[in-house]
């Protein structure tokens, strides 16, 4: 069974609730790290299933950018950070074009907001490894071979959280 409309807007403007996301967000990476056992490594891996998943609902609302502008790195780029502006409220920091890769920076990552993860789990721990699954989902769809990992997450301890996203076609 699949939900058909989005649960976590605001019902008269249409906007998203931060807070509700976030709150079903925390929950969704306790539960996770509870079915896999502690096991952090397979627990961050679900949570990128879950934002792959995620990634065809963001592919149809974003379909027709994609289409006029997705073919080339950069305007890719700027189609993933609005599908990240409409889940944290927020564009990114600072977006990095290469040859095949894109990486994005978030300096003051909403989704981590004060949330710091247990010493022990903060080696492999992500909390923001769902963008990447959603990233990777929508190329996808667009016909494009991506992969796409967190590298850095301030709930981890890290200064910022780094999203990689390799275009391997």
């Amino acid at each position: 069974m699949s939900l058909k409309k989005w649960s976590l807007h605001y019902p008269v403007s249409g906007k998203m609730n931060l807070d509700a996301f976030l709150s079903t967000h925390y929950s969704t990476l306790d539960y996770l790290l509870e079915k896999r056992g502690g096991d952090i490594t397979a627990a961050v891996r679900d949570g990128w299933e879950l934002g792959r998943k995620a990634g065809s609902m963001f592919f149809i609302k974003f379909s027709e950018d994609l289409k006029r502008h997705g073919k080339d790195l950069n305007g890719l780029a700027r189609i993933l950070n609005a599908a990240y502006q409409s889940i944290s409220s927020k564009k990114f920091d600072k977006i990095i074009v290469e040859e095949g890769s894109i990486a994005f920076e978030d300096y003051k990552c909403p989704i981590c907001g004060d949330y710091t993860l247990p010493d022990e789990l903060k080696k492999e721990g992500r909390v923001c490894i769902v963008i990447d699954g959603i990233f990777v989902e929508m190329c996808n769809l667009m016909g494009l071979k991506a992969e796409s990992w967190e590298t850095k997450c301030r709930a981890a301890g890290d200064e910022y959280c780094r999203h990689e996203l390799k275009i391997t076609k």
